[in-house]
């Protein structure tokens, strides 16, 4: 069976450390446990400003920077007269260009498109890299825009609703209408609310390694998102909490699972002698059960290893398309596919990608030549060895975001403010109440 069904697709993007699709996980589970856990402590008021903040949060952080950039391509791009699927790297390299002129000379309509854009970008190539650089900037300003506006709203509205319940509660109606409109106390109380300090996180070092890399796009928004949380603690109890939660979320986010899945994938190589650290549909295929135990394979996993620079690679894919490394690097997505299934050398290729998949291609054959087990038993265990280790490290952080980290921060809380009860609207509730005994209100 080939491993482009539906099911081995979906496990194989949940152990891509390049795949936004377990950073979504993950950060869903989060917010559901910590909005779960708000609303058992605070109640209502908590868990709605819990609820608006994480997945409010959320959606801007998963669909910003896509949308903001779709939007770019639609629009600058298209006035510019320049295909934003190319990549600006291929455009910029003498040999990619050189590679995709090989590889699309005289194929069909779909490839005769492609070049012309590419022979179109490298011919305007300072305003395809101007706009390149642009696109990024302005997608992540207006992604930075909306979360902040969505702080604004959130802290906002949970402001008016704690106001309504303590006038509901506490006071005469006619009283406090009759005083509260309009007044300078009453239109800088958001200032008074929620004041708060701040640390300045360092900003990131190497720019361009965000623009190309999805899951590092969402870390530089994260890391904008953690700023602002910070910044807009409504007290030192919301600041050590947030500090407690974004320090978390970014571990498990984006050092922990790599950790875990290497850890894993280590320990079952080592002690169950099966290696597992290609992409699974590349294990699961008949493109590999076929070939392993060739001497085909293993001449052409000697070639590969044997090749050193960049443009030998590329040469090297574009004269043997139809190849085992080749089609294992196109199922496992580092080369690029069009439609039909042939190579789209508009994306970027990155030749050292291509080197570690023959050199664990190489470990993979050897082992299974040494194994006690039939080929197809062994490429089996592999397979389910592999789909073990992806699940295993998405429960393990899930685990952590979900329950451990919410549990540890209200604990936290209960420890330093005294109590589990929304810190904010215990606040808020004490300066309405000190403005209306002074009728400052």
């Amino acid at each position: 069976m080939q491993a482009n069904t539906i099911s081995n697709i979906i496990i194989s993007k949940l152990g891509d450390p390049s795949s936004r699709i377990p950073l979504g996980i993950k950060d869903t589970i989060n917010s559901s446990g910590i909005t779960y856990f708000s609303y058992d402590a605070g109640g209502k008021l908590e868990g709605k400003d819990r609820f608006i903040d994480e997945f409010g949060t959320q959606a801007i952080w998963l669909f910003g920077l896509p949308i903001f950039k779709k939007i770019a391509d639609k629009t600058l791009y298209k006035f510019k007269k320049l295909d934003p699927n190319i990549d600006v790297r291929v455009a910029a390299s003498k040999d990619h260009a050189e590679f995709a002129a090989k590889v699309l000379n005289n194929k069909g309509d779909e490839a005769k498109k492609t070049l012309q854009s590419l022979n179109n970008a490298i011919q305007k190539l300072p305003t395809f890299k101007a706009l390149f650089y642009s696109k990024f900037a302005i997608a992540t300003i207006l992604t930075f825009a909306s979360y902040f506006a969505l702080t604004k709203y959130k802290q906002n509205i949970t402001e008016k609703a704690i106001t309504k319940e303590y006038i509901q509660q506490k006071a005469n109606k006619d009283f406090l209408l009759s005083k509260t409109k309009d007044t300078k106390q009453f239109k800088n109380f958001h200032k008074m609310a929620f004041a708060g300090k701040t640390k300045k996180i360092q900003s990131f070092k190497g720019i361009e390694s965000f623009m190309f890399n999805p899951v590092k796009n969402m870390m530089l928004i994260d890391a904008g998102i953690t700023t602002e949380r910070l910044h807009k603690s409504r007290n030192k109890y919301e600041f050590a909490e947030y500090a407690i939660k974004e320090g978390s979320l970014l571990f498990f986010m984006y050092a922990a699972g790599e950790w875990i899945q290497n850890g894993i994938q280590k320990a079952v190589s080592k002690y169950l002698k099966t290696p597992i650290d290609m992409d699974l549909r590349f294990i699961n295929s008949d493109t590999l059960k076929n070939a392993l135990g060739t001497k085909e394979l293993n001449d052409e996993i000697k070639t590969v290893l044997s090749l050193n620079t960049q443009k030998e690679i590329l040469d090297y894919i574009a004269q043997n398309q139809k190849s085992v490394i080749v089609e294992g690097a196109k199922l496992s997505g580092l080369i690029a596919k069009f439609k039909n299934g042939e190579i789209n050398p508009a994306a970027y290729i990155d030749t050292n990608d291509i080197k570690s998949l023959a050199k664990s291609l190489e470990n993979f054959s050897k082992k299974a030549a040494e194994s006690e087990h039939t080929l197809g038993s062994f490429v089996k265990r592999a397979r389910n060895y592999k789909i073990a280790a992806i699940i295993s490290n998405i429960g393990i952080c899930c685990a952590a975001l979900g329950y451990i980290m919410p549990k540890i921060m209200f604990e936290y809380r209960k420890k330093k403010a005294g109590t589990k009860d929304f810190h904010v609207a215990n606040q808020i509730k004490e300066k309405l109440a000190q403005s209306f005994s002074a009728n400052k209100m």
